[in-house]
């Protein structure tokens, strides 16, 4: 009986231990898939932030979209002024009688002052006004007077 007994004892021994490695390998397969899911949380959390920058980032793309509408909006209204106040300037020159065509140059210099839009004429201030095909698609002879173009009041017309 004692082989028996020692026999079954080592019979319990021997399933004791692979009891112990199994339940040794179940723990290690535990602790992997835990580690494994805190990794997921992670990358989860990683994923979000991810997420977040990037609405961010498209939500300030927006706002410089629109800030270089508003300045592109901006430089044409400053071109338009530009424009008016150099149309001012010229139309001052042109009341007082010194507006800078070829033919009031010649006066003080001596050089051609031929027309250097059209090519055809002697630069006058009649001409740059009325007259020259290369400003005036459409030539009205005697439609306006010079003083009407540049903006004098007429007490009949109220120009």
């Amino acid at each position: 009986m004692t082989s028996s007994v020692s026999c079954a004892r080592g019979l319990f021994v021997e399933s004791k231990e692979r009891l112990c490695d199994r339940i040794q390998v179940n723990v290690n397969s535990v602790g992997s898939l835990a580690r494994q899911l805190v990794k997921g949380s992670r990358s989860g959390e990683t994923l979000m932030h991810t997420a977040r920058n990037f609405a961010l980032q498209e939500h300030a793309l927006h706002n410089s979209d629109m800030n270089l509408c508003k300045m592109q909006s901006l430089v044409t209204n400053l071109q338009l002024q530009a424009d008016a106040i150099l149309k001012c300037a010229l139309r001052f020159e042109a009341r007082s009688g010194c507006l800078r065509t070829r033919s009031y140059k010649k006066k003080f210099n001596n050089g051609d002052d031929t027309c250097a839009i059209c090519g055809n004429s002697s630069e006058t201030i009649n001409h740059i006004i009325l007259e020259c095909n290369g400003i005036h698609l459409e030539v009205d002879a005697g439609a306006i007077t010079v003083p009407e173009a540049l903006g004098f009041r007429d007490t009949v017309k109220n120009i």
